[in-house]
C-alpha cells in the first residue's frame, strides 16, 4: 500500500514513494518514504493521519541524490486511517524550491475476522503431526517477501533454498538482535544517498553496505548520527556515481 508524487524544479524532477506497512496486531503503521531527485531542490515533507501532524521532515537542501526516511507510529486500526503526505519547500532557500502539494491514501480499518476456535475449517487443512518431515524443504513462500519497500524474494520461491543461498553469502553474524536493511536502487550520476529513521535507535549501528555490482563493503564511506529518537546515514560521493548500481545499507540492532 502507498503512493507517489512528482513534480518538476529548475533543470530536473523529483519524486517521493510512499510506503505504508500497517501492522494490525500491534496497532502500528510504519511510513516509508524516498525521495529521488536528479537536480538541486529544498524540499521536505510533513507526515498526517487523520489531519493530525506526526512529523516533519525537512525542508532541506538535496543536491541530485537519493534520500530514505521512515518512522514507526500507533494508529486506531479499529477505524479507518488517512495518511497524507504534503510536500513543503522554502523558497528562499539555498537550492530551488518545489511546489507544495499532497497525496493521501485511506487504510481500512481491520477486519475482526479471527480464528477463535481450535479448528476451523476455512482456515486448517493438516496439523503439524500430520505433515511430512521433511515439509519445510517443500515449503515456498507463498507471498512475495517485501522488507519497507524492498521485494526481497518471489512468492514461488522455495524456503529452504532461500535459507540456503543466503547463508553460505553471508552468515548470520553473533551478537546482533536484528537487521534491517534500506535498498538504493542508484542511477549513474547520482552524488549521494541517506537514510532517516525515527523511533528507538539508540541500538542502531551502521553493519555492512554492499554494491552490487563490486560485492565489496563500503561501509567506511558512510557517516552516522544519532540525535534521540533519530537516527542518520549519509555518505557523499567524491564524484557524481559512475554506473547505475544498486546499493544495499545493513543497519544492525544490537
Amino acid at each position: 500500500m502507498g503512493f507517489t508524487i512528482s513534480g518538476n524544479a529548475a533543470n530536473g524532477n523529483y519524486e517521493i514513494h510512499t510506503e505504508l506497512d500497517i501492522n494490525y496486531d500491534l496497532s502500528e503503521i510504519i511510513i516509508n518514504s524516498r525521495i529521488n531527485t536528479n537536480t538541486n531542490i529544498n524540499i521536505g515533507f510533513k507526515i498526517y493521519i487523520n489531519d493530525s501532524l506526526i512529523y516533519t521532515f525537512g525542508s532541506y537542501n538535496l543536491n541530485s541524490s537519493l534520500n530514505y526516511y521512515s518512522i514507526k507510529t500507533s494508529i486506531d486500526t479499529s477505524i479507518d486511517n488517512t495518511v497524507k503526505i504534503q510536500i513543503i519547500s522554502t523558497k528562499d532557500g539555498i537550492y530551488n524550491n518545489v511546489e507544495e502539494q499532497m497525496k493521501s491514501e485511506i487504510i481500512p480499518k481491520y477486519n475482526n475476522d479471527k480464528i477463535v476456535e481450535s479448528y476451523n475449517k476455512k482456515y486448517d487443512k493438516i496439523t503439524e503431526s500430520e505433515v511430512v518431515y521433511d515439509f519445510v524443504e517443500r515449503l515456498k513462500l507463498g507471498k512475495d517477501l517485501i522488507v519497507s519497500d524492498s521485494k526481497l524474494l518471489y512468492s514461488d520461491t522455495k524456503l529452504i533454498n532461500a535459507l540456503s543461498g543466503l547463508l553460505m553469502i553471508n552468515p548470520w553474524p553473533q551478537n546482533i538482535n536484528d537487521i534491517r536493511m534500506i535498498k538504493f536502487v542508484v542511477p549513474e550520476g547520482m552524488k549521494s544517498i541517506s537514510a532517516t529513521i525515527i523511533g528507538n535507535v539508540s541500538n542502531y549501528d551502521i553493519y555492512r553496505v554492499y554494491t552490487d555490482k563490486s560485492r565489496l563493503d563500503i561501509s567506511n564511506a558512510f557517516d552516522k548520527n544519532i540525535n534521540g529518537n533519530v537516527f542518520t546515514v549519509k555518505s557523499n560521493f567524491d564524484c557524481p556515481y559512475p554506473s547505475n548500481d544498486i546499493i544495499n545499507l545493513l543497519i544492525k540492532v544490537n
